[in-house]
């Protein structure tokens, strides 16, 4: 006989049936009253009989299912990813701080009229400009991202086209017709100021003319005394350093962009009308600028916006001019010359004036320029007179520790190297 097991259903229907059969004979209370008797005269049972008394309680709960581990590593990886993801783009498009230190991007320079960028490491040039046009005067914004320039199409180079293109060279874009002369960004990348002439040339007077950088607006600047020359932008944006000449000689101004507050800052004029080779100190605080009789000696002053009189920071035998501020405002640089007629210098003082060392080498007069790091300044050497001959770029080492670096430049138009050169600042 075959046993087989008897199930949990089958117990509860047996015992149900007997119970039932036990109350209806002998009453519930006689049924209930057997059963108490009978169980209290039976010992519990021990405690080490128990399961409880030797297995831990968390171990008889129900077990937790354990999850996947492939779906939490394939998580973990793309979170890694996107973050390799953000860090790259943020590194490609952190942009330099408008003042102070920045690593050294390419240079543009003007070569046969057509502009030309290189960077010291590779010492390779590249044009970016074609054509018949000439063009002049490239400038880079203070982020690096772009860069400016004028394109001269008529014969006698005096009116030009604005252009603003990619700092490639790329999606080159005119933005403004009649522009002549200085080109300058502002510091916030969002417009340029450059003079123009108001009517026709050599019929009106020079203006100074401030444009967004996309040519969605366009403002002139209509209330200074006399032609406008060489617009620098103050800091914050706000205001232009400008020359103006009332008639034959030069006055340094300020101005707010919208052609309001006009004050004029120097004592001392240059007696020669144009431009006074003027620039903001880093801070905003103080102006550089160069004064004097062109046909005696010319200096490098500075001056302040409270009415004190300016400041020669150039020895008085020399003639000084075209001073500019180091990246970080805690030096400036200028071209001298003595009466040797061996050709200019370039000096370097502390931001008080103070002389500091003369860079070896003789020079053309045209301005310095500062590399975004501190360390070089650019400058431009003359094959022949600075009308007619053939320029060549140098780039000389402040601290002194390694020789000139010599580019061939070719013909600068208009003869004008110091509106020539410019070095693209880039992210540390």
């Amino acid at each position: 006989m075959t046993s087989r097991r008897m199930t949990d259903e089958t117990f509860d229907f047996l015992m149900t049936t007997w119970l039932d059969e036990r109350v209806s004979n002998d009453g519930a209370d006689a049924v209930a009253d057997a059963a108490l008797s009978r169980t209290s005269r039976i010992r519990p049972r021990p405690a080490w009989l128990l399961t409880e008394r030797w297995i831990p309680m968390q171990l008889t709960t129900r077990l937790q299912p354990v999850p996947r581990l492939t779906p939490i590593i394939a998580a973990i990886a793309l979170l890694l990813a996107l973050a390799i993801a953000l860090f790259a783009i943020g590194s490609q498009h952190r942009l330099p701080p408008p003042f102070g230190f920045a690593r050294n991007g390419t240079f543009a320079w003007v070569s046969n009229g057509q502009i030309v960028t290189t960077d010291l490491g590779s010492m390779t040039p590249t044009q970016l400009t074609t054509g018949d046009p000439t063009f002049n005067r490239p400038t880079f914004s203070r982020d690096g991202t772009k860069l400016a320039y004028e394109r001269f199409s008529d014969a006698d180079q005096t009116t030009a086209d604005i252009i603003v293109a990619a700092a490639d060279g790329s999606n080159a874009k005119v933005i403004d017709h009649g522009g002549l002369g200085i080109m300058t960004w502002s510091p916030d990348g969002r417009s340029l100021a450059y003079m123009a002439w108001a009517g026709t040339p050599n019929a009106s007077r020079l203006q100074i003319v401030t444009t967004a950088a996309d040519g969605s607006s366009r403002n002139v600047i209509t209330t200074l005394p006399g032609d406008a020359w060489g617009p620098v932008w103050s800091p914050d944006s706000k205001r232009l350093l400008v020359g103006v000449d009332p008639g034959g000689y030069t006055d340094t101004y300020v101005v707010d962009v919208d052609g309001k507050n006009a004050q004029k800052l120097n004592h001392i004029r240059s007696l020669e009308g144009g431009d006074s080779d003027g620039e903001w100190s880093p801070d905003g605080s103080t102006i550089l600028y160069s004064a004097g009789d062109p046909n005696l000696a010319l200096g490098v002053y500075l001056v302040g916006f409270d009415g004190a009189t300016e400041r020669l920071i150039s020895p008085g035998f020399r003639s000084a001019k075209n001073a500019s501020y180091s990246p970080d405002g805690s030096q400036i640089a200028y071209m001298s010359q003595d009466y040797t007629g061996q050709g200019w210098q370039v000096v370097i003082t502390d931001a008080t004036g103070k002389e500091l060392k003369t860079l070896p080498g003789y020079h053309g007069s045209n301005a310095p320029i500062w590399s975004p790091d501190g360390s070089k300044i650019a400058v431009i050497d003359w094959e022949g007179s600075e009308e007619t001959g053939s320029a060549v770029v140098v780039v000389l080492d402040v601290a002194g520790n390694a020789d000139p670096v010599r580019l061939p430049g070719g013909r600068l138009s208009m003869g004008r190297g110091e509106y020539a050169l410019t070095w693209q600042r880039l992210a540390q």
